[in-house]
């Protein structure tokens, strides 16, 4: 097959992989270069695991800009928001007003909100700093104040192949590294092997076909040198052996795998009715705080009702002077007091449960994420389950044919006096 036409930008990989392809199918090559081989396969695994690296970290960077520059615009919104309101009531300071209701509260948080003053030439501006873990969000609410809000979002370390610390990252590079690193040898060491194989096999052939000819009475085959002799019986039984303990092997693997998917989908079990009840909770509490603000504006508008009819009275007590007239006056007063007092209340209840959601609202967002890692841990190990099942599955199968291949191997060896009259097999690459 013809390679692709390039413009320079693939030519010196597509040189270097024929060039080295040529090189490695000389004769020379195969009888004295392995280690060369060896070495050049550790280059190109090397630009694999970076070239794999590189990708890897470039989705996880724009995976996370695109996540936390959503959850920074809808806060950004709300405090806008709130900010409008705030100057609609007179506030002297609304964005400050707005920064504070936002971010009041002493628990940690994954995410800081402060107010900026000054301008800049973008309305919004974001940035990563993947080396400290920070996602910083800044846009400018109110120009013609220059006042706008600072979002930081404190974004948690993955490494290659969503490595949670820095030794699993490096030991997940490592592990791609020396995979790559095997596949490769074992792409290009398995066609020159079998062409070494084919050589030694014609050579061997045309040594007998010579034998046979001079010398008639006496056939034999060519007696090899002793490192080129084998043991047939031996190796058979560590092929036997090689294939037990691969068997041990895989079935802890499995047990692994098992047990692994059985605790993450048991503690995503936990944890989502932990998450519906706090909703719950949440969902009823400001449904109360809903009741007691309409409550509250109906206790001001029967205050302000009878204010109005308590001026009318004093207004009108000149002209009175009943004793009964007098004691409805100040029936009014003392209800005038009672309703003032019920709105007191009504005000410090509403405080109180609003205290009460605000400090409800972070738990449910540890809640939320709590169920999203989760979520995401079940589908890993549901993943891993699948891949280990046809890795087990693959395994047996070689197995099976490794098995089948040894007692072919058996049934075709002649009797031990056979063999040692004969001399000593010879090695096959």
């Amino acid at each position: 097959m013809a390679l692709p036409s390039t413009n320079g930008s693939l030519h010196f990989p597509f040189s270097f992989v024929s060039g080295f392809w040529v090189f490695a199918r000389s004769e020379k090559w195969m009888c004295h270069s392995r280690p060369v081989l060896f070495a050049l396969s550790l280059v190109l695994a090397l630009g694999m695991t970076a070239g794999a690296y590189r990708f890897d970290q470039k989705r996880f960077e724009s995976q996370k800009i695109s996540e936390s520059l959503t959850w920074a615009r809808q806060i950004a919104t709300q405090a806008e928001g709130l900010a409008m309101n705030a100057r609609k009531e007179s506030i002297d300071d609304p964005m400050g007003w707005a920064v504070g209701f936002l971010a009041q509260g002493i628990e940690p948080r994954i995410m800081q909100i402060t107010k900026v003053l000054g301008s800049q030439p973008e309305p919004e501006t974001y940035l990563l700093d993947k080396e400290k873990g920070v996602f910083e969000y800044t846009k400018i609410s109110l120009p013609e104040v220059s006042t706008g809000i600072r979002i930081r979002i404190n974004v948690p370390f993955r490494g290659f192949l969503d490595a949670r610390s820095r030794f699993s990252d490096d030991v997940t590079t490592l592990a791609f590294l020396l995979l790559s690193w095997l596949a490769v040898v074992f792409l290009i060491g398995l066609p020159l092997g079998w062409q070494f194989n084919q050589k030694q096999r014609e050579d061997l052939t045309s040594a007998q076909a010579h034998d046979i000819t001079s010398n008639m009475d006496e056939p034999e085959l060519p007696v090899l040198p002793l490192d080129r002799r084998i043991d047939p019986a031996g190796w058979a039984l560590e092929a036997k052996h090689l294939l037990t303990g691969l068997g041990k092997n895989v079935r802890e693997i499995l047990r692994s795998a098992a047990r692994l998917a059985h605790a993450s989908a048991r503690s995503h079990d936990a944890v989502t009715p932990i998450r519906e009840r706090i909703h719950v909770q949440l969902r009823e509490i400001r449904t109360v705080r809903k009741i007691l603000k309409n409550e509250a504006e109906v206790i001001q508008l029967v205050n302000l009702a009878v204010k109005d009819c308590f001026i009318e009275e004093n207004r009108k007590r000149t002209s009175r002077a009943s004793l009964g007239e007098g004691d409805q006056t100040m029936r009014m007063s003392q209800i005038a007091f009672l309703l003032e007092t019920l709105k007191k209340t009504n005000q410090l209840s509403e405080s109180a449960i609003r205290g009460l959601e605000i400090g409800y609202e972070p738990m449910a967002t540890d809640a939320d994420i709590a169920f999203k890692s989760h979520s995401e841990v079940v589908a890993a190990s549901q993943t891993m389950n699948e891949y280990v099942t046809r890795t087990k599955s693959n395994l047996m199968e070689q197995a099976r044919q490794m098995q089948s291949m040894l007692e072919e191997f058996d049934s075709s060896l002649p009797p031990d006096g056979t063999i040692h009259s004969q001399g000593s097999f010879s090695r096959s690459a």
